[in-house]
């Protein structure tokens, strides 16, 4: 049962009686609706991430950083009513974005316009920091410059321990030395987790908010889930396939799901050639594989090759 009124088109699941309800239990119901976000250290860059060696020119699946700016647009709840702005803002506050400068290195997150001025920045500790940086981003000059001193991945370190959150990183961050060098980071931190695969689902907010996968109004727009979890996985699996079934020709599942299994062992490939497989440290142990899930709500797909206008394919499509 929602506590906002029905749309005309649907069946009234409104409760009417809400402004009746004592103030606390409305205040709780507001923080209840509060979407619990992944909190991205930089902005995911669509080019990066779908880079094609054989074609650089082809358009990427998604731009990826539309979600990056969805995630930091203030809760739902703020365009409901006075009442539910105020608990937001308790909880939260707008914060000029400036990018994260590592002390003594010239890294830095990325320039991007769509998050110049303000962002929506909980007062919460998130439950995870998620690091976009891999090689590819220094190679499409989305950063200013590296120093050897130190890298992005020991600056996402100081936030997870600053913080209490856990950390997290995409899987080609370990397939470069640069990596592979930086691993005893993890003996400072338990719990990481390494996004071994990607899923971005295009969908608009009604239908997201009804799958209750993406917070409760569907504002929480990027899931990390570990592989372990294998009910969780399962559920955004198939609301994957059900929103491209909406748009496309009905894909495979292959197209979305990844073995559990097989991601655990990429991952502790990615792991081992660091140490030698007599050498993986205790720690090691602690590095979970996960699945990222992103919802994004522009039609980011590129479109379709046209048909040949000549030639004996194009005479016979013709036909």
């Amino acid at each position: 049962m929602s506590v906002f009124p029905a749309s005309p088109n649907s069946a009234d699941t409104g409760f009417s009686r809400f402004a009746d309800l004592p103030p606390e239990l409305r205040d709780e119901i507001w923080l209840h609706c509060l979407p619990h976000r992944v909190e991205e250290f930089d902005v995911a860059q669509g080019k990066a991430f779908y880079h094609n060696h054989r074609n650089p020119d082809r358009l990427p699946l998604c731009t990826l950083n539309a979600t990056t700016y969805l995630n930091f647009r203030p809760p739902l709840i703020t365009q409901v009513c006075r009442e539910a702005r105020d608990i937001a803002f308790k909880t939260g506050s707008y914060e000029e974005y400036k990018p994260v400068r590592a002390p003594k290195a010239y890294w830095v997150k990325p320039r991007d316009i769509s998050l110049s001025g303000k962002i929506w920045r909980s007062r919460s500790s998130p439950k995870l920091v998620h690091l976009n940086w891999d090689r590819s981003y220094s190679l499409h000059g989305y950063y200013s410059g590296y120093s050897g001193q130190t890298d992005p991945l020991r600056c996402l370190e100081r936030t997870v321990l600053m913080r209490s959150s856990r950390g997290s990183m995409m899987k080609n961050y370990l397939s470069t030395s640069i990596g592979r060098d930086r691993l005893e980071v993890f003996d400072q931190h338990q719990q990481w987790l390494v996004v071994m695969h990607l899923v971005v689902i295009h969908a608009p907010i009604r239908i997201v908010a009804e799958s209750g996968l993406f917070g409760l109004l569907g504002d929480a727009p990027i899931q990390i889930v570990e592989v372990a979890n294998v009910d969780e996985i399962e559920a955004m699996y198939k609301f994957a396939e059900q929103c491209y079934e909406r748009t496309r020709e009905p894909c495979k599942k292959s197209e979305f799901r990844r073995s559990g299994a097989a991601l655990e062992k990429y991952l502790n490939h990615l792991l081992t050639p660091a140490y030698g497989p007599d050498r993986v440290p205790s720690y090691a142990t602690s590095i979970r594989a996960a699945v990222m899930f992103r919802v994004c709500r522009q039609n980011c797909s590129p479109p379709d090759p046209p048909p040949m206008e000549s030639g004996p394919v194009g005479d016979r499509t013709r036909a």
